[in-house]
Protein backbone atom coordinates (compact mmCIF):
# COMPACT_ATOMS: atom_id res chain seq x y z
CA UNK A 1 0.00 0.00 0.00
CA UNK A 2 3.20 2.50 0.80
CA UNK A 3 4.86 1.78 -2.48
CA UNK A 4 1.46 2.35 -4.01
CA UNK A 5 1.03 5.46 -2.12
CA UNK A 6 4.35 6.96 -3.09
CA UNK A 7 4.36 5.71 -7.05
CA UNK A 8 1.13 7.69 -7.49
CA UNK A 9 2.78 10.83 -5.61
CA UNK A 10 5.88 10.91 -7.86
CA UNK A 11 4.29 10.42 -10.99
CA UNK A 12 2.04 13.30 -10.08
CA UNK A 13 5.24 15.31 -9.38
CA UNK A 14 6.83 14.25 -12.66
CA UNK A 15 4.35 14.22 -15.12
CA UNK A 16 4.83 17.86 -15.90
CA UNK A 17 8.45 17.96 -16.43
CA UNK A 18 7.89 14.56 -18.78
CA UNK A 19 5.07 16.28 -21.14
CA UNK A 20 7.92 19.41 -21.30
CA UNK A 21 10.29 16.71 -22.34
CA UNK A 22 8.06 15.15 -25.01
CA UNK A 23 6.81 18.92 -26.35
CA UNK A 24 10.50 19.89 -26.86
CA UNK A 25 11.15 16.64 -28.36
CA UNK A 26 9.15 16.82 -31.08
CA UNK A 27 9.95 20.75 -31.79
CA UNK A 28 13.41 19.60 -31.78
CA UNK A 29 12.58 16.94 -34.30
CA UNK A 30 10.65 19.49 -36.38
CA UNK A 31 13.53 22.04 -36.02
CA UNK A 32 15.95 19.43 -37.07
CA UNK A 33 13.75 17.86 -40.69
CA UNK A 34 13.10 21.92 -41.04
CA UNK A 35 17.30 22.41 -41.01
CA UNK A 36 18.03 19.36 -43.04
CA UNK A 37 15.43 18.64 -45.49
CA UNK A 38 16.08 22.81 -46.33
CA UNK A 39 19.72 22.26 -46.47
CA UNK A 40 19.83 19.28 -49.14
CA UNK A 41 17.02 20.71 -51.15
CA UNK A 42 19.35 23.72 -51.49
CA UNK A 43 22.61 21.52 -52.17
CA UNK A 44 20.78 18.77 -54.31
CA UNK A 45 17.47 20.00 -55.35
CA UNK A 46 15.38 17.30 -55.73
CA UNK A 47 11.86 18.01 -55.10
CA UNK A 48 11.06 14.67 -53.33
CA UNK A 49 13.68 15.77 -50.33
CA UNK A 50 11.62 19.19 -49.93
CA UNK A 51 8.20 16.82 -50.15
CA UNK A 52 9.76 14.39 -47.60
CA UNK A 53 10.64 16.88 -45.17
CA UNK A 54 7.13 19.03 -45.54
CA UNK A 55 4.88 15.43 -44.87
CA UNK A 56 7.18 14.89 -41.63
CA UNK A 57 7.40 17.85 -40.74
CA UNK A 58 3.25 18.37 -40.71
CA UNK A 59 2.82 15.11 -39.55
CA UNK A 60 4.70 15.79 -36.37
CA UNK A 61 3.24 19.00 -36.03
CA UNK A 62 -0.48 16.93 -36.52
CA UNK A 63 0.83 14.63 -33.60
CA UNK A 64 2.25 16.96 -30.94
CA UNK A 65 -1.11 19.00 -30.77
CA UNK A 66 -2.55 15.64 -30.15
CA UNK A 67 -0.84 15.01 -27.40
CA UNK A 68 -0.62 18.47 -25.74
CA UNK A 69 -4.68 18.48 -26.04
CA UNK A 70 -4.22 15.18 -24.52
CA UNK A 71 -1.84 15.81 -21.89
CA UNK A 72 -0.17 12.65 -24.20
CA UNK A 73 -2.17 9.99 -22.55
CA UNK A 74 -2.09 8.08 -26.18
CA UNK A 75 1.55 8.21 -26.52
CA UNK A 76 2.52 5.02 -24.49
CA UNK A 77 -0.75 3.24 -26.78
CA UNK A 78 0.89 4.80 -29.69
CA UNK A 79 5.22 4.21 -28.94
CA UNK A 80 5.87 0.85 -30.95
CA UNK A 81 3.87 2.22 -33.95
CA UNK A 82 5.82 5.74 -34.06
CA UNK A 83 9.00 3.69 -33.44
CA UNK A 84 8.72 1.88 -36.84
CA UNK A 85 7.00 4.93 -38.34
CA UNK A 86 10.09 7.18 -37.81
CA UNK A 87 12.55 4.47 -38.45
CA UNK A 88 11.58 3.52 -42.06
CA UNK A 89 10.95 6.96 -42.89
CA UNK A 90 14.04 8.07 -42.35
CA UNK A 91 15.63 4.89 -44.17
CA UNK A 92 16.11 6.34 -47.81
CA UNK A 93 17.39 9.21 -46.04
CA UNK A 94 20.18 7.81 -44.19
CA UNK A 95 20.78 5.55 -46.95
CA UNK A 96 21.49 8.34 -49.47
CA UNK A 97 23.40 10.03 -46.70
CA UNK A 98 25.82 6.85 -45.89
CA UNK A 99 26.83 6.45 -49.40
CA UNK A 100 27.62 10.17 -49.74
CA UNK A 101 29.94 9.54 -46.14
CA UNK A 102 28.06 11.07 -43.32
CA UNK A 103 28.14 8.15 -41.29
CA UNK A 104 27.55 10.26 -38.16
CA UNK A 105 23.59 9.84 -39.55
CA UNK A 106 23.50 5.95 -37.86
CA UNK A 107 23.42 8.26 -34.14
CA UNK A 108 19.66 9.20 -35.66
CA UNK A 109 18.98 5.35 -35.08
CA UNK A 110 21.28 4.51 -31.97
CA UNK A 111 19.48 7.58 -30.99
CA UNK A 112 16.01 5.89 -31.00
CA UNK A 113 16.18 3.32 -27.63
CA UNK A 114 17.19 6.11 -25.51
CA UNK A 115 14.45 8.02 -26.68
CA UNK A 116 11.84 5.34 -26.05
CA UNK A 117 13.04 4.07 -22.95
CA UNK A 118 12.97 8.04 -21.24
CA UNK A 119 9.95 9.48 -23.08
CA UNK A 120 7.54 7.16 -22.95
CA UNK A 121 8.69 5.01 -20.17
CA UNK A 122 8.66 1.76 -22.44
CA UNK A 123 11.51 0.02 -20.89
CA UNK A 124 9.52 -3.31 -21.98
CA UNK A 125 10.45 -2.29 -25.78
CA UNK A 126 14.07 -2.26 -24.95
CA UNK A 127 14.86 -5.42 -26.19
CA UNK A 128 12.72 -5.15 -29.51
CA UNK A 129 14.65 -1.34 -29.81
CA UNK A 130 18.01 -2.86 -29.42
CA UNK A 131 17.16 -5.21 -32.15
CA UNK A 132 15.43 -2.76 -34.57
CA UNK A 133 18.53 -0.56 -34.41
CA UNK A 134 20.63 -3.20 -35.38
CA UNK A 135 18.22 -4.35 -38.43
CA UNK A 136 18.13 -1.22 -39.75
CA UNK A 137 22.11 -0.67 -39.46
CA UNK A 138 22.38 -4.13 -41.55
CA UNK A 139 19.59 -2.85 -44.02
CA UNK A 140 21.41 0.58 -44.32
CA UNK A 141 24.93 -1.31 -45.25
CA UNK A 142 23.23 -3.93 -47.14
CA UNK A 143 21.16 -1.66 -49.45
CA UNK A 144 23.91 0.35 -49.86
CA UNK A 145 25.88 -1.93 -51.83
CA UNK A 146 22.70 -2.63 -54.00
CA UNK A 147 20.90 0.71 -54.71
CA UNK A 148 23.90 3.02 -55.86
CA UNK A 149 22.39 6.66 -55.22
CA UNK A 150 25.97 7.93 -56.70
CA UNK A 151 27.92 10.93 -55.40
CA UNK A 152 25.41 13.10 -54.86
CA UNK A 153 27.30 15.02 -52.59
CA UNK A 154 30.82 16.31 -54.02
CA UNK A 155 31.75 18.65 -51.58
CA UNK A 156 33.91 17.29 -49.35
CA UNK A 157 34.03 20.68 -47.11
CA UNK A 158 29.67 20.15 -46.93
CA UNK A 159 29.82 16.40 -45.92
CA UNK A 160 32.24 17.08 -42.96
CA UNK A 161 29.78 20.16 -41.78
CA UNK A 162 26.84 17.48 -42.00
CA UNK A 163 29.26 15.16 -40.10
CA UNK A 164 29.77 17.73 -37.11
CA UNK A 165 25.66 18.27 -37.40
CA UNK A 166 24.63 15.07 -36.68
CA UNK A 167 27.28 14.89 -33.81
CA UNK A 168 26.33 18.05 -32.09
CA UNK A 169 22.41 17.08 -32.67
CA UNK A 170 23.25 13.96 -30.76
CA UNK A 171 24.87 15.53 -28.00
CA UNK A 172 22.16 18.10 -27.89
CA UNK A 173 20.05 14.86 -27.33
CA UNK A 174 21.67 13.08 -24.84
CA UNK A 175 22.36 16.56 -22.60
CA UNK A 176 18.49 16.93 -22.88
CA UNK A 177 17.14 13.39 -21.83
CA UNK A 178 19.62 13.38 -18.66
CA UNK A 179 18.88 16.51 -17.61
CA UNK A 180 15.06 15.96 -17.33
CA UNK A 181 15.75 12.82 -16.40
CA UNK A 182 17.74 14.17 -13.28
CA UNK A 183 15.28 16.63 -12.59
CA UNK A 184 12.43 13.85 -12.37
CA UNK A 185 14.90 12.00 -9.82
CA UNK A 186 15.42 15.12 -8.04
CA UNK A 187 11.70 16.29 -7.90
CA UNK A 188 11.22 12.49 -6.80
CA UNK A 189 13.42 12.31 -3.82
CA UNK A 190 11.89 15.71 -2.41
CA UNK A 191 8.64 13.94 -2.02
CA UNK A 192 9.26 10.63 -1.12
CA UNK A 193 8.93 9.49 2.27
CA UNK A 194 11.40 6.86 3.36
CA UNK A 195 9.47 6.14 6.98
CA UNK A 196 6.55 3.74 6.86
CA UNK A 197 2.91 6.03 8.72
CA UNK A 198 2.82 3.44 11.43
CA UNK A 199 6.72 4.49 12.65
CA UNK A 200 5.93 7.18 15.21
CA UNK A 201 8.37 9.87 14.26
CA UNK A 202 8.21 13.57 14.31
CA UNK A 203 7.71 14.04 10.72
CA UNK A 204 4.98 11.46 10.25
CA UNK A 205 3.36 12.87 13.34
CA UNK A 206 3.32 16.83 12.01
CA UNK A 207 1.55 15.10 8.74
CA UNK A 208 -0.91 12.80 10.71
CA UNK A 209 -1.89 16.13 12.23
CA UNK A 210 -1.92 18.47 9.35
CA UNK A 211 -3.97 15.82 7.13
CA UNK A 212 -5.93 15.75 10.17
CA UNK A 213 -6.63 19.44 9.90
CA UNK A 214 -7.38 19.48 6.74
CA UNK A 215 -9.96 16.35 7.19
CA UNK A 216 -11.46 19.41 9.64
CA UNK A 217 -11.45 22.02 7.31
CA UNK A 218 -13.21 19.94 4.45
CA UNK A 219 -15.86 18.92 6.87
CA UNK A 220 -16.69 22.20 8.41
CA UNK A 221 -15.70 24.13 5.31
CA UNK A 222 -17.04 21.89 2.65
CA UNK A 223 -14.11 24.32 -0.05
CA UNK A 224 -14.56 21.56 -2.27
CA UNK A 225 -17.78 22.85 -3.50
CA UNK A 226 -15.88 24.96 -5.05
CA UNK A 227 -15.48 24.24 -8.57
CA UNK A 228 -12.00 25.95 -9.15
CA UNK A 229 -10.53 24.57 -5.88
CA UNK A 230 -6.68 24.45 -5.62
CA UNK A 231 -3.77 22.89 -3.25
CA UNK A 232 -2.22 26.09 -3.49
CA UNK A 233 -5.69 27.72 -1.99
CA UNK A 234 -5.76 25.10 0.97
CA UNK A 235 -2.26 25.50 1.81
CA UNK A 236 -2.77 29.32 1.68
CA UNK A 237 -6.07 28.60 4.55
CA UNK A 238 -4.65 26.62 6.39
CA UNK A 239 -1.30 28.28 6.71
CA UNK A 240 1.49 25.31 4.86
CA UNK A 241 2.71 24.77 1.82
CA UNK A 242 1.74 22.37 -1.36
CA UNK A 243 4.69 19.82 -0.47
CA UNK A 244 3.84 19.16 2.93
CA UNK A 245 0.11 19.01 2.21
CA UNK A 246 0.87 16.67 -1.05
CA UNK A 247 3.00 14.36 0.94
CA UNK A 248 0.34 14.22 3.97
CA UNK A 249 -2.65 13.38 1.51
CA UNK A 250 -0.52 10.57 -0.04
CA UNK A 251 -0.09 9.23 3.29
CA UNK A 252 -2.86 8.77 4.81
CA UNK A 253 -5.45 9.48 1.89
CA UNK A 254 -3.45 7.18 -0.10
CA UNK A 255 -3.74 9.22 -3.31
CA UNK A 256 -3.46 12.78 -4.69
CA UNK A 257 -5.44 16.03 -3.79
CA UNK A 258 -7.29 15.51 -6.68
CA UNK A 259 -8.17 12.30 -5.91
CA UNK A 260 -8.99 13.22 -2.17
CA UNK A 261 -10.94 16.21 -3.72
CA UNK A 262 -13.23 14.34 -6.22
CA UNK A 263 -14.07 11.76 -2.91
CA UNK A 264 -15.95 14.76 -0.93
CA UNK A 265 -17.55 16.30 -4.15
CA UNK A 266 -19.25 12.51 -5.01
CA UNK A 267 -20.01 12.23 -1.53
CA UNK A 268 -21.71 15.73 -1.05
CA UNK A 269 -23.53 14.12 -4.53
CA UNK A 270 -24.80 11.12 -2.95
CA UNK A 271 -25.81 12.52 0.04
CA UNK A 272 -28.22 15.22 -2.25
CA UNK A 273 -29.26 12.15 -4.00
CA UNK A 274 -29.94 9.88 -1.16
CA UNK A 275 -32.20 12.85 0.27
CA UNK A 276 -34.40 13.32 -2.96
CA UNK A 277 -33.01 16.59 -3.37
CA UNK A 278 -33.11 15.42 -7.31
CA UNK A 279 -36.84 15.48 -7.07
CA UNK A 280 -36.55 19.09 -6.54
CA UNK A 281 -33.61 20.28 -8.56
CA UNK A 282 -32.08 19.03 -11.49
CA UNK A 283 -28.65 17.01 -12.17
CA UNK A 284 -26.91 20.24 -13.15
CA UNK A 285 -27.85 21.74 -9.63
CA UNK A 286 -26.40 18.51 -7.79
CA UNK A 287 -23.24 18.40 -9.60
CA UNK A 288 -22.72 21.99 -9.57
CA UNK A 289 -23.56 22.08 -5.87
CA UNK A 290 -20.64 19.63 -5.08
CA UNK A 291 -17.87 21.04 -6.38
CA UNK A 292 -18.81 19.82 -10.18
CA UNK A 293 -18.48 22.38 -13.22
CA UNK A 294 -18.40 19.56 -16.17
CA UNK A 295 -21.57 17.38 -16.53
CA UNK A 296 -19.19 14.21 -18.31
CA UNK A 297 -16.16 14.52 -15.50
CA UNK A 298 -19.35 14.23 -12.92
CA UNK A 299 -21.27 10.99 -14.52
CA UNK A 300 -17.45 9.68 -15.32
CA UNK A 301 -16.39 9.89 -12.09
CA UNK A 302 -19.78 9.07 -10.14
CA UNK A 303 -19.95 5.92 -12.71
CA UNK A 304 -16.20 4.94 -11.83
CA UNK A 305 -16.87 4.69 -8.32
CA UNK A 306 -20.09 3.32 -7.27
CA UNK A 307 -20.23 1.64 -10.88
CA UNK A 308 -23.22 3.46 -11.91
CA UNK A 309 -24.41 6.46 -13.46
CA UNK A 310 -26.31 9.37 -10.63
CA UNK A 311 -29.32 8.60 -12.88
CA UNK A 312 -29.41 4.94 -12.76
CA UNK A 313 -28.80 5.19 -8.55
CA UNK A 314 -31.31 7.53 -8.44
CA UNK A 315 -33.81 5.68 -10.13
CA UNK A 316 -32.83 2.95 -8.10
CA UNK A 317 -33.47 5.22 -4.87
CA UNK A 318 -36.78 5.99 -5.74
CA UNK A 319 -37.78 2.08 -6.58
CA UNK A 320 -36.67 1.29 -2.84
CA UNK A 321 -38.81 3.76 -1.90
Amino acid sequence: MKNNILKESKNEQSDKLIRLAKTLYYIIIIATVSVFGGILYLRLHWDWVLLYAIMLILLHIGWLIINIKTKFIIDKYFTPFYYVFIGVYLFPFILILWQNNVYSVLLLYILLPMIILFLFSASKYMVHSVLFVLLFIFMVIFFSSKVQFGQVIDNEHFVAQLNIAFIIMTICFVILFFYFYYQILKRNAVISVKEDPKTPTKENKQLEELYNNVIAYFDKKQPYRQPNYRLAMLAAELNSNTTYLSNAIAMYFGGTFDGFLNKYRLQHAKKMLDEGLAKKFTMEHIYTASGYSNKSTFYKNFHKTYKMTPSEYQEMKNEKV
